[in-house]
């Protein structure tokens, strides 16, 4: 429940309503059935997090969740937001994010096809949650970077948080097709997938956007510089073929790709003339608007 209260909350642009002090459960211990009867009369310690239990998956996503949680509360502050908070927070959610077991860590496909799908599919949902966690942490910064280099962090968090996003993104609708090791088990992104994708698509939109092509300064490798731009519209354009792929089935979708065919012409016409930057992104839903978040199943 307070997840689902978080998340939702996010995507709807509204607080979390379940707040950290009216909680008072611990995250469940990490033991097997086995070590426990009815006759035990006190629960035996946890097991180390490299052991796998049923409750292991709980426990990383309950701690990705409760860093989310945070980073959600600084999204809907009223209060100056000092960047060494923001710091702070990023180094608490690395931490968490290190303590995914090795089992649950995302990884190449071609690695995975022995394993069940319900795993593949957890490993999915705790990488996207945490790179839209450093997302959303991060972003507000986006503009400043370009007159303060103090947050250059900030835009190389954003900026491969956001490509890996929509990487995922990729590889799960790939994998979802005829022939694909998840095409028995598919699941048609819901809502709160979607704005995860477009989150992240309007990340990089926004930098194009601050840094359309032109005279590289003396120091740029032109090459990079080119090809970075040629790697995030690819994303971008991939991204947008498969919403445009979804987009019947899901309304959500049809959103998604009405507001990224619009990002992808503003940015494609920045690349012939330096166009008006994109508003950047506000704290909540990026569209801006209530989605209705029961189009399909969420991950488990």
């Amino acid at each position: 429940m307070r997840q689902l209260d978080s998340l939702i909350s996010f995507q709807v642009g509204l607080p979390r309503t379940i707040q950290d002090w009216q909680d008072d459960v611990e995250l469940p211990r990490n033991i097997c059935d086995e070590d426990f009867n009815e006759g035990t009369t006190h629960l035996p310690p946890s097991r180390p997090e490299s052991e796998l239990t049923t409750a292991s998956y709980i426990r990383a996503k309950s701690r990705i969740m409760a860093v989310f949680g945070k980073i959600s509360d600084l999204a809907y502050s009223r209060e100056p937001v000092t960047y060494d908070e923001v710091l702070e927070i990023d180094r608490r959610l690395e931490e968490v994010y290190g303590l995914v077991p090795f089992n649950f860590r995302i990884r190449p496909v071609d690695q995975s096809f022995a394993d069940p799908s319900d795993l593949i599919l957890r490993r999915y949902t705790l990488e996207l949650l945490y790179q839209k966690a450093r997302c959303v942490l991060h972003r507000r910064y986006l503009g400043e970077v370009h007159s303060n280099l103090r947050y250059a962090y900030s835009r190389w968090v954003c900026m491969s948080a956001s490509k890996e996003i929509l990487r995922h993104q990729a590889d799960l609708h790939h994998e979802t097709q005829p022939g694909g090791i998840l095409y028995r088990d598919r699941q048609f992104p819901n809502s709160l997938q979607n704005a995860d994708y477009l989150l992240a698509a309007m990340i990089i939109c926004l930098e194009l956007s601050y840094d359309p092509p032109g005279e590289p300064t003396i120091n740029s490798d032109v090459t990079v510089v080119i090809k970075g731009r040629e790697d995030l519209l690819t994303s971008l354009e991939t991204s947008h073929q498969i919403f445009e792929q979804s987009r019947r089935r899901s309304m959500d979708a049809q959103k998604a790709y009405a507001a990224l065919t619009t990002m992808l012409r503003r940015v494609k016409k920045a690349g012939l003339s330096t166009a008006e930057p994109i508003k950047r992104l506000p704290a909540g839903n990026p569209d801006g608007q209530p989605v209705n978040t029961h189009t399909s199943k969420e991950f488990h």
